[in-house]
């Protein structure tokens, strides 16, 4: 009598496992096929940073990556996630960029802009630089301090990078510069247009019509220190139309001419 019970038991077993797990390969297999059929309905594009850097639009990015990939429609398998980010990131504006699907069928774009700090611009050459020295094209408009006239930089309109050298002392120098002027209240309101003229930074101020000779990046601080000193005193002493030039290159002096 155990004997036919442990048969029966057996046999219920088997019966199980050859109907349910057939039942359950079965699905599984359905549901890679159905996997295997999805494609992409939507891109969703994230700005991660603040709302105030405007570089690059919405449209822009899932414009270049449909140029470059055609994603939508595709099969969502077949979507290239590393290879739109490595598109997404040789964008100048762009800092770092992470694409996943969201949803089975919705393409989500992560992105972190660039945040300029400074332009520089000649007739010939444009660019944007961050915070590091990184420099980028210009591509759209964005509201940061100007460097106009002779820019001492032969990078190519395309260049996108740090410079090394010379030319990478130069950008961090006038980002210090520029740093300066903005964490300053008084300096930031007055001070209107940096432009480059025989290798000197030259400046130009509300306060006043003078041609103002900065120099180089060194002694920033004691450069407009000495600015102070002729507005406060030697201006209204000597007469604000007397002199055109005012020289602040040289170490603890000011030439007025």
């Amino acid at each position: 009598m155990r004997v036919k019970k442990i048969l029966l038991v057996v046999l219920i077993s088997l019966l199980f496992l050859g109907v349910v797990v057939p039942y359950f390969y079965f699905v599984a297999e359905m549901e890679k096929a159905a996997i295997a059929e999805t494609r992409c309905s939507g891109i969703n594009v994230n700005f991660k940073d603040s709302l105030k850097v405007n570089l690059i639009s919405r449209e822009e990015i899932i414009s270049l990556v449909e140029q470059a990939e055609k994603v939508m429609g595709t099969n969502c398998e077949k979507v290239n996630l590393k290879r739109i980010e490595a598109l997404l990131d040789n964008r100048g504006e762009i800092l770092k960029s992470e694409v996943y699907f969201s949803s089975p069928t919705i393409l989500s774009m992560d992105i972190v802009q660039r945040k300029p700090v400074v332009r520089f611009e000649n007739e010939t050459e444009g660019y944007y630089a961050d915070g590091s020295g990184f420099l980028f094209p210009l591509l759209n408009s964005y509201n940061v301090p100007i460097v106009t006239g002779d820019i001492p930089l032969r990078l190519g309109r395309e260049y996108m990078g740090i410079p090394e050298g010379e030319e990478s002392e130069w950008v961090n120098g006038i980002i210090r510069l520029t740093d300066y002027i903005s964490s300053n209240e008084y300096w930031n309101k007055n001070i209107e247009q940096i432009y480059i003229e025989n290798g000197d930074i030259c400046i130009v101020s509300h306060v006043s019509h003078h041609k103002i000779i900065f120099g180089n990046c060194r002694n920033i601080d004691a450069k407009f220190k000495k600015l102070a000193t002729f507005y406060k005193t030697i201006a209204p002493s000597e007469g604000w139309n007397t002199y055109d030039v005012v020289n602040l290159k040289y170490n603890k002096q000011i030439i007025c001419k």
